[in-house]
């Protein structure tokens, strides 16, 4: 989220995406407030990350289901819900709302499901990209929306800007340098299961200068 605030304020990333009104517009029954749905990250932020920042813009589209085009495993496509949709708008304008979004091509926002080595017949859902319920990760409207604690309200308390040399009078300036400081203490977190830290497994080290 932090990233894409940055590339927010590089005009890459459209502000009616984070905006209750126009979210309102797009999104069936939206109440930002709720502790009860999740639509809010489920429908604009996994589609945002996993199938219009990590998927190439000619190739974006919604999954499909039971034909001879089934993406069932492919988890650069976009997904609605399976019983009901999030959306109060068509799919051909869902991927309108995203059109001008880039494609990053460095693996920052792929989505990390996956067939389990043992058993193929097994997904991880990880980050729980899924159009069935159960499967889906669920992060409360509210997270993002709440008045005094949500994310987003947070964001807008502060000036993200893209110069590093920023003046001294704006003293809640957030620059790029942030980044790499955020991604260097990601990479070093230790995997419960193999004990060892993301930089050590990828390789990856990260300069924002």
């Amino acid at each position: 989220m932090m990233f894409v605030w940055f590339i927010k304020q590089m005009h890459l990333v459209p502000n009616k995406l984070f905006d209750v009104d126009e979210l309102k517009s797009v999104l069936k029954d939206f109440d930002p407030q709720s502790t009860d749905s999740g639509c809010y990250y489920n429908a604009i932020l996994q589609n945002l990350f996993f199938a219009t920042l990590n998927q190439e813009i000619g190739k974006r589209r919604f999954a499909t289901y039971g034909s001879s085009q089934n993406n069932y495993g492919d988890k650069a496509f976009y997904r609605d819900n399976k019983n009901e949709s999030w959306f109060s708008i068509s799919h051909d304008e869902v991927i309108k709302l995203f059109a001008s979004v880039p494609f990053l091509n460095g693996g920052l926002f792929e989505c990390l499901d996956k067939t389990d080595k043992e058993n193929k017949a097994k997904v991880l859902y990880y980050d729980g990209f899924s159009r069935e319920h159960d499967r889906q990760a669920f992060i409360p409207n509210c997270v993002f929306f709440d008045k005094d604690r949500g994310l987003i309200n947070i964001f807008n308390r502060y000036h993200f800007t893209i110069e590093e040399n920023t003046p001294t009078e704006q003293l809640v300036a957030l620059d790029p340098e942030l980044l790499g400081k955020v991604f260097e203490n990601l990479l070093g977190y230790i995997n419960p299961e193999t004990n060892e830290t993301a930089r050590k497994q990828s390789g990856s080290f990260y300069d924002f200068r």
